[in-house]
Parts: C-alpha cells; structure tokens; sequence
C-alpha cells in the first residue's frame, strides 16, 4: 500500500494504523522523490580543553555506531579533535578517521579555528575533501542519530538551500526533553544574546511540531555545540576572531551571513548555562568580545554595548557588587587597547587573572538560611517614583549617611544581571546568591571602593567618547589580518612558548 502525502501542506507528517481484524506488521517505511543527491562528506571539529570524560566518551560512541557498521555515513565522516588541554593521548582517540591535534590552551575561538586549518590541510593534502564542517563542543552527550540525520539532509538538500548552516538544538542535560535553545540571535535593543524559540517540551507533540516552524529575525546565530557550515565559508582568509571564549561562533555566523535550517532530532544534550554562572565570563568576556566583534565586523551596528556597560555598572554598584563593575570597566579598558592588545594576548592567563577578582561565594548551609529563603532571590520588588528616583541619584545610599541604612534586614538578591530596587532600597547589606549553586556573599556597602570605580568608570567613558572613531578603525584596519590562515599560525605557534 502506497500512501501520498502532500508535504507541501503539512510541517509534521505521522499515522496511526488502527487493526480491524487481527495482523501482522512486516515493516513500513517512508520515501521520498529526490531531484538530486549531493556529495556530502562531513569533518567534526570538536574542541576539548580537560574535559576527557565527555571526549572519550564521544569518540568512543562515534567508534562503535558508526565506523565500525556497516553505516554509509561512516565513508563520509572525519573528526579532528584539538585538545586545548594536552591531557588526551594518541591511542585514547586516534582511528582511521579520527585525528588528535594538540594545541595550546587558546580557548574555543583558537581551538575551532586550529580544527579549520587541519580540515584545510587535509583538503590540500588531498586526505580528505570536506564539504561541511560540523562544529561541536565537547562536554556535550550526543546521539548518533542527529549526525544520520544530518548527512540525510545535507545529501537530499536542494540546490537553493546549499549554503544553509545545519545548526542542531541545546537539550538539557539534567533535563533531557526540555530544548534550552534553537538558534540565537542578538537583541539590539538589549545590546544582549537570546534564544529566537523558547524552552520547548519535546515530549509535548504540539511542542514538537511549532519547533518545525521557520523563525526568522534579524543577527540570527547557529552556536558552536552543533552546527555544520558548508566549506564554501571555511578557508584561510576566513577564520575566526582571536577573542578566546565567547561569541565567536556568533561573530562568524553574522559576519558570513548565514541563513539556517534547524530540524527536530538533530542536536546535542549540554549542561544549562546558569550551572556555569561565573563573574570574569559574564562580566568581562561577554561584554569585551561583543565591542570587539562590533568593531572588527561591523554586526549588529545598532546593539549600544558602551549604554549596557553602564546600565549594568550601576546595576551592579546599587547591590554593592564592586567586584562585577571591575569586570566590567576592564572589558572596556581592554577593548580600547586596541587589536595590538588582542592580536599578543595569552587568553588563558588573562581569564586566569580575571577570575581572581570573582566575588567569593560560600554555601548557604554555612550560614543556616533555608532553600526558601534563598529562592526568593529573583523576586522584583518595584519602588515608589519618588523612591527609585533617590535610589538611582544617591546609587542607592552611596552618598547619603549611614544612619540612614536599614543593617538589620537583609535581602536575597540573585548574583547575575538581576537587581530588584525595593528589596535593595537603603539597605546596608544585601545577601547575593547563586541559586544554581546555592552560594552566598554577604555584600556591606563600601564608599571608598565605590568613589574608586565612579572615578575609573569617567575616565573610562570619558577617554572613550574622545577616541571611539579611532578605536574603531583600528580594528576595522585588522579585520582581514586576525581571520587570515597567515596570523593563527603564528599566534598559535606564539601561544606554545
């Protein structure tokens, strides 16, 4: 029995074969007429940096589902694993299609990018001709399924969609139907990253079929978990951006303009960012590499970074976390030092140096406050006009008496770009605490700190607003430069010694 079925009306297509008289099932199955079929061979490029627990365990799975079977994808898959960290050995990973790379600790951004320069090198050897390169993380649990699928589509794809980044869906590790994110994109208004669809149940089949559905908005990014890019893009004028960690995998999605195509089934399970709440990364590197991915790139021209920092500076000096401002006044700092700064800087140790200025945090239970107590963190409280207008003029008591402050009641206000001025309001202490971690600082106002940062914080603004045109140019006159195959080789060859 052959069933049409007209696609062209319909996102989702299932059945259900009901038995009116008893029967067997011998098999069934779906196909489809294809106009084409497209040569596809995929290379992986997964950057690891001491984190061989999910690695091996990743290689190991590639080993047995695929090339060791009889399955078509394995003649069409290669993998290069950079190992940031050199804690993996050839005989942990290596097979005849997988290649260990060792590589200094340069972070994603250089990790990714040494992945393309060994997809290059093996294209000019002749060793292996890619077609896509697939991007991937590696504490992330994958199922081989997303990679059949994606050779699947990537074969039957017509020619208009040929150049369409395959960007695969975050899951929830801890949480494995809840879909964390499906292509992102950059909200200008916020100066910030979001998720385009929202926390989707994919165990809900109304769920699954709006998951289906074509999202389109303007600085739409496919992340580094899972996202294969045709090689049309991947070459040795056309690299990454030497900024560490953070948003570079959104830097080269809007540089390149990409368009994409999403697909339930393909994606990854990955540990939900709120578990990796960490000051120097929030702080600093996802407020310095957006000015300077802006810079460099000229993306999302109409994101205002410079009015977030200061949105955020106040935020966070209202709450009497100093240690978040200093992040974020070295981001600036560190961005007006122009590409020469980046171009010579050894990543690894300066986010060394930034996370030693994180707000230490001890656990609750130290201090006998309860799980309910804690969880009122993220309660916004609203003030009076005439309340939040002295909040916002005095930086919430900062430059009015002591007497004046509330020392006996103290708020539980959530550690991470969150505020709530009615429960802030005059207080000479404030609890901050990180609910994924169930941590606490107990924050004391402090006027010589905070005339310390207001004073660092105008000169800062202050220096930028007079130089912001050259700053600029100069990163523009670097563009080509950092994404070129001629400067990562030798800034990777720099980052050894």
């Amino acid at each position: 029995i052959v069933i049409p079925i007209d696609y062209e009306e319909s996102d989702v297509v299932g059945f259900i074969l009901t038995a009116v008289t008893p029967l067997t099932i011998y098999g069934g199955y779906y196909s489809a007429e294809i106009e084409q079929i497209n040569d596809v061979n995929i290379a992986i490029c997964s950057t690891t940096f001491k984190k061989e627990k999910y690695i091996k365990h990743n290689v190991n799975l590639l080993k047995e589902k695929i090339y060791e079977t009889d399955n078509e994808l394995a003649e069409h898959l290669y993998m290069v694993v950079v190992d940031n960290g050199s804690s993996l050995s050839e005989n942990e990973i290596n097979g005849e299609k997988i290649k260990l790379v060792p590589n200094a600790n340069v972070g994603g951004a250089g990790g990714f990018t040494r992945g393309m320069l060994e997809v290059i090198d093996l294209a000019e050897k002749k060793e292996y001709l890619a077609t896509h390169v697939l991007f991937m993380d590696d504490d992330v649990e994958i199922n081989t399924e997303s990679l059949n699928r994606t050779y699947s589509l990537l074969k039957f794809l017509k020619s208009e969609y040929k150049d369409r980044f395959i960007s695969g869906a975050m899951l929830n590790l801890s949480q494995h139907n809840i879909q964390f994110e499906n292509i992102g994109f950059i909200d200008e208004g916020l100066a910030s990253w979001r998720s385009l669809k929202p926390q989707f149940d994919l165990c809900l089949y109304d769920h699954v079929l709006f998951n289906e559905l074509e999202y389109t908005v303007n600085n739409m990014y496919g992340a580094w978990w899972f996202c294969a890019v045709p090689i049309k893009f991947i070459n040795k004028e056309n690299l990454s951006l030497p900024i560490f960690y953070r948003t570079d995998d959104i830097e080269f999605s809007l540089r390149n303009k990409a368009e994409f195509i999403t697909l339930n089934g393909i994606g990854i399970w990955h540990m939900p960012f709120w578990d990796k709440e960490n000051e120097a990364l929030d702080y600093y590197l996802s407020i310095r590499n957006p000015l300077v991915i802006q810079a460099t790139s000229g993306v999302f021209p109409k994101a205002e970074f410079i009015k977030r920092i200061e949105r955020d500076f106040r935020g966070e000096i209202r709450k009497f976390n100093y240690t978040a401002c200093e992040h974020l006044l070295d981001a600036l700092d560190d961005f007006m030092k122009g590409p020469g700064f980046l171009q010579s800087l050894n990543g690894e140790q300066k986010l060394k140096s930034q996370c030693t200025k994180n707000q230490q945090l001890i656990p609750v239970s130290n201090f006998g406050f309860t799980d309910e107590q804690m969880n009122t963190a993220y309660d916004y409280v609203p003030l009076s006009e005439q309340d939040m207008q002295l909040f916002e003029e005095t930086d919430n008591g900062h430059t009015l008496s002591d007497t004046i402050l509330d020392d006996k009641n103290l708020p539980f206000i959530a550690q991470m770009f969150f505020q709530s001025p009615g429960k802030q309001f005059l207080k000479k202490h404030i609890i901050l605490t990180s609910v994924p971690k169930k941590s606490i600082a107990i924050l004391t106002i402090d006027r010589k700190k905070y005339a310390e940062l207001i004073k660092r914080h105008d000169e800062l603004f202050n220096y930028y607003n007079e130089n912001k045109e050259n700053i600029i140019n100069s990163y523009r006159n670097q563009a080509k430069n950092m994404m070129s195959a001629d400067f990562w080789w030798g800034y990777l060859e720099g980052m050894k010694k």
